[in-house]
């Protein structure tokens, strides 16, 4: 119980405070109670719940949330849940959906992929240097653009969208179906602009005693660009 965790929830990032405490009564019930830090005055968008191995236990519930503001911004969220004697866990406020979040992947591409290519060519000028073959070599200080000078490669990049949860059970088949296929993330991804869309890229699974851990993560496809059903339709 005295684990932090770190994560996002919708607009609000949250820290888990230490000094979680649990108690046990002598009517049979054990009381668990978790402190959290966030920077939203919103606990509107909480929907807690009581995390393995307690949904397995008759009368497995959060009794109660409180919010108390602390400073701009922040607020010390409270939560309560209550189970029977006898076991352990602790309270997430990811909800029973677990929890998601947006990252992004960059990449380094040589300079002659560049979509617009020619354009970099006639703004580097006479700098723009290719061997007998045609291979590009470098941009040299003769460039008509001194930004240019040097380049030889440039960034682009995606999002990768990413769930975690748990659950008593083994991963879902569906998840082992999709992989590196075509896929509808799971929650609210953001919405990419047409033909643009999503690849199950990864899945975790991990068994941790209580019940299991899983993980998944979908990639964006390029700007412009959907990823070619000729491979990956689902």
């Amino acid at each position: 119980m005295s684990e932090q965790k770190i994560g996002k929830i919708l607009a609000g990032t949250y820290e888990r405070e230490l000094g979680s405490s649990i108690a046990a009564a002598d009517d049979g019930t054990i009381t668990i109670q978790e402190s959290w830090v966030m920077n939203t005055t919103d606990v509107a968008i909480l929907s807690p719940v009581i995390k393995q191995p307690f949904p397995n236990q008759s009368g497995a519930r959060v009794t109660g949330v409180t919010s108390t503001l602390i400073g701009a911004g922040l607020s010390r969220v409270t939560i309560t849940g209550k189970s029977v004697v006898g076991v352990s866990g602790s309270i997430s406020i990811g909800g029973s959906d677990g929890f998601f979040s947006l990252s992004t992947i960059s990449f380094d591409n040589p300079l002659p992929t560049h979509p617009d290519v020619d354009a970099i060519k006639t703004a580097a000028g006479a700098g723009w240097i290719e061997d007998d073959t045609g291979l590009f070599e470098g941009i040299t200080t003769e460039s008509s653009d001194p930004q240019l000078v040097g380049v030889s490669s440039y960034k682009s990049g995606t999002l990768a969208w990413t769930r975690r949860w748990s659950t008593n059970s083994k991963l879902s088949s569906r998840y082992l179906d999709e992989l590196h296929k075509i896929s509808e993330p799971d929650g609210n991804p953001p919405n990419l602009s047409s033909p643009r869309n999503w690849l199950l890229d990864s899945i975790s699974s991990d068994e941790n005693g209580d019940g299991w851990t899983h993980s998944a993560t979908w990639i964006a496809s390029e700007v412009g660009k959907g990823w070619a059903t000729a491979i990956y339709e689902p």
